[in-house]
């Protein structure tokens, strides 16, 4: 044995092989992944990244504004039941939105916000939180509850919930998560200011005839429960200060002072949901004998100085729109479509809007049209529109009963979609650029007229909005009349309303996003999280086209050939027992029908086998992607860098 080989045979065999170095790495890389996500939970558990296409989990300025705004502890309560859930797909998609959407409510509240998340099992407990807090359980297929809501608590015991999130409104869910947690820290109700000359509040009746007088409208009793309400004078110089809202619903003739009044309140911030119409046929009533109220309102000083003018003299028809009405006498009566009577519908409602975007129904009658003045600086955003099948008619044509018959007649289309509802928002400047008018002194308490404040500071004028303006105008105020969108039933001696539309919807929910903060206010609908196969569908959609262009050519090839038949047996050569005598040429004409038919058919069985092929070549694509072609590649790349770092240590060996 030489030197070397002694050497070679006494040389001790190292440690660290290259298998122990490759456990060695294995263990020491999942000690480090482990390490790297404590660490990450540690130290990032505030820090956020947004991925998704339409920003769906980055929250609005506006509800981190909300958010920072919270004084006393909130606690959410999230009901959801998780097995019943998840046999629907598209539910259960929406609740991991929700539940991801709370956790980023959480982390942005700075420890004011807690969330809790509760699975209500049947006959648990928690079922019977559930309920307790007002949460509504849907009936499944299976005979099971699906508890899928959000109860929110504030420290002084205040209760805001949302029964149950419906899978329509998932475009508005950071505002409805975003408005309660609004609701639990506000400290005071709000306040509603109401300026009108319709008895919404009811009229008292002589104690000396219990039948006199009348109630409360239906929806002053709406909004009583929700809101304080602080009813202006007819002529007044300032609006309170602490009013959230004004309501202005068909006002009297106003003077300047009280124009002055309001003008100043919208330009401190002050928001307004204003009714206003050319023909108001609540308090229209008998042409020769007028009421208490006046016939039409309006507003014009405002509304120049808001950027947007209404019809005068004019109402807007609609024939698409036009409510059903009884005309005719005895046994002739029928129901015939009453254009100035409109009934919009989803497709007229502003979609993006949240006031308008649950709505399935309004009634108006005898409204007018809004529009924007040309240059001005505000927004206007229709709310309710008209279908281009619209015109205009004057108020007379509708002043003396008139039939409908006669209002189809007069009422030209002019193929255009007038609006009905609109917001106002941006910069306003001042309808009193000259000043306040001479008697716009603040000098009496709350408003109203005959006490004197003497040390009471008057509000320097201002010229032009603090805040960009928030103004809901509506062309209409029979809108508000019960009549026209409600009954009420008494029902085991309990006062229920019936509603036909939602009338009384729309203006609560006017009111109540008028109430909200700026920030609140500014948000707007969200992309849904569901995630369609747009491909899919694009291939579904064309093969549809090509299946229902085969078959309309199909269908007129039928009916060319069967008028081809028709005229081959008209000349038949006679005529036999069991009818027409059929011709060579007119048997030879039949088969050739019959086997085009068979071929067209056959022609529409492989359209639709291509639209199936198509799809499922689509989807084996994908799967091969996702199971066999990712993990491969991941695998050849492993190995590569095996190979590589193997010829490495090989070559370092080999040195």
């Amino acid at each position: 044995m030489t030197d070397d080989s002694q050497t070679t045979a006494g040389r001790a065999r190292p440690f660290l092989t290259p298998g122990r170095f490759l456990v060695l790495v294995i263990a020491l890389g999942a000690v480090t992944f482990v390490a790297l996500n404590v660490l990450a939970n540690v130290a990032f558990s505030r820090a956020r990244l947004d991925l998704t296409q339409n920003g769906l989990f980055t929250l609005s300025e506006g509800t981190v504004e909300t958010l920072k705004a919270i004084d006393e502890p909130i606690t959410l309560r999230f009901f959801y039941s998780e097995k019943v859930g998840t046999e629907y797909p598209q539910v259960s998609g929406y609740a991991q939105r929700v539940r991801d959407l709370l956790e980023e409510y959480r982390a942005r509240a700075g420890g004011r916000l807690e969330v809790e998340f509760v699975d209500p099992e049947p006959f648990s407990p928690e079922e019977d939180l559930a309920v307790a807090l007002g949460l509504t359980g849907a009936s499944t297929q299976g005979g099971e509850t699906l508890y899928f809501g959000l109860s929110g608590t504030n420290a002084a015991d205040g209760h805001e919930a949302i029964a149950f999130f419906p899978l329509a409104r998932e475009r508005f869910l950071e505002y409805d998560l975003t408005e309660l947690v609004a609701k639990l820290n506000a400290v005071k109700r709000p306040k509603l200011g109401l300026l009108t000359t319709i008895p919404m509040a009811g009229e008292p009746g002589n104690p000396m005839q219990p039948q006199s007088g009348s109630p409360s409208s239906i929806l002053y009793d709406q909004l009583s429960d929700r809101f304080t309400i602080e009813t202006l004078p007819g002529q007044f110089r300032e609006v309170p200060a602490d009013i959230d809202v004004l309501m202005i619903a068909h006002p009297g003739p106003l003077d300047d002072a009280s124009l002055y009044a309001i003008d100043q309140f919208v330009l401190r911030g002050g928001r307004a949901l204003v009714f206003l119409d050319p023909h108001a046929e609540s308090v229209a009533g008998n042409p020769f004998q007028p009421g208490p109220a006046p016939p039409s309102s309006t507003l014009p000083k405002l509304l120049k100085a808001w950027g947007v003018e209404m019809t005068q003299g004019e109402i807007v028809g609609d024939r698409e729109l036009a409510q059903l009405v009884a005309t005719g006498s005895g046994g002739q009566r029928r129901a015939a479509p009453f254009v100035a009577w409109l009934g919009p519908r989803a497709p007229q409602f502003a979609a993006g809007d949240v006031v308008t975007a649950d709505l399935d129904r309004l009634i108006f009658a005898s409204a007018g049209a809004l529009k924007p003045i040309e240059g001005a600086g505000t927004t206007f955003s229709p709310l309710v529109t008209t279908t281009r099948n619209a015109g205009l008619l004057p108020v007379d044509a509708v002043e003396f009963m008139p039939q409908p018959e006669d209002l189809q007649r007069a009422l030209k289309v002019t193929d255009e979609a007038y609006t009905l509802a609109a917001r106002i928002s941006g910069p306003v400047k001042t309808a009193f650029p000259e000043g306040p008018p001479k008697d716009a002194s603040a000098d009496t308490a709350g408003g109203a007229q005959g006490e004197e404040k003497p040390d009471a500071p008057k509000a320097a004028p201002l010229a032009e909005s603090k805040v960009p303006a928030n103004i809901i105008l509506v062309a209409d105020t029979d809108i508000l009349e019960d009549r026209f969108w409600a009954e009420e039933q008494n029902f085991l001696g309990r006062r229920v309303v019936v509603p036909r539309a939602d009338n009384g919807d729309f203006v609560l929910g006017a009111v109540e996003n008028l109430m909200g903060t700026p920030a609140l206010i500014s948000l707007r609908a969200r992309a849904s999280g569901e995630r369609p196969f747009t491909l899919v569908e694009h291939l579904q959609r064309k093969a549809e086209q090509a299946y229902l262009a085969r078959e309309q050519a199909l269908q007129n090839e039928i009916s060319e050939t069967e008028k081809r038949l028709q005229s081959l047996q008209g000349e038949g050569s006679g005529v036999g027992e069991g009818g027409a005598v059929l011709t060579a040429a007119q048997r030879q004409e039949i088969a050739r029908f019959r086997e085009e038919l068979i071929r067209a058919r056959g022609e529409l069985r492989g359209v639709q086998r291509s639209l199936r092929a198509d799809i499922e070549t689509l989807g084996a694509w994908l799967k091969f992607v996702n199971i066999v072609l990712v993990p491969l590649i991941v695998a050849l790349v492993a190995l590569a860098l095996f190979y590589m770092r193997h010829r490495r240590r090989a070559a370092r060996a080999a040195g």
